[in-house]
């Protein structure tokens, strides 16, 4: 068999794996959108928990400790042992200030980390899809070539006589 310049057959089978391929580009892009939007929304999400249970946790701590000023505004009560208690109560009172700040300056730089993390996983997609895209345009357009190939040849075939 003679055959010019391709197998019509081999043709239709190249260009439709290329349609597939086409389509099955778009499919990874989609996915991967959907997997960046569920990481960043899953990683707020657990931020905002995490933060929710540390306030919720320093809350009940103040509560505590506002019960055991309210003992303590109404007991009277003088001498060293009283002066003893006062300056280990401002003791106590000064570290948990200083916890509650060192708390909230871990949650903001955690917090710019989440977002920082989110932007990169943005551009990476932004990038991703863009890359994606001319990888389908690409694919697209070989499998115009294909088709026009394959009915250049048929006409050629069809045209020719014997």
């Amino acid at each position: 068999m003679v055959m010019l310049g391709a197998q019509l057959e081999d043709l239709n089978a190249l260009a439709s794996q290329l349609e597939t391929s086409t389509g099955r580009l778009g499919e990874v892009n989609d996915s991967c959108q959907k997997i960046q939007t569920s990481i960043c929304g899953d990683m707020e999400a657990a931020f905002s928990a995490a933060v929710g249970r540390v306030e919720s946790t320093m809350a009940d701590m103040r509560s505590v400790v506002t019960e055991g000023q309210a003992s303590l505004d109404s007991t009277v009560w003088t001498g060293g042992n009283r002066q003893q208690f006062d300056a280990a109560s401002g003791d106590f009172a000064s570290s948990m200030s200083a916890l509650e700040g060192s708390i909230s300056d871990t949650w903001t730089t955690f917090n710019n980390e989440v977002v920082r993390m989110s932007g990169l996983l943005a551009q990476f997609q932004v990038e991703l899809s863009t890359h994606l895209g001319h990888a389908q345009e690409s694919t697209a357009n070989m499998s115009k070539a294909v088709i026009m190939q394959h009915d250049n040849l048929d006409s050629a075939m069809n045209g020719a006589t014997v």
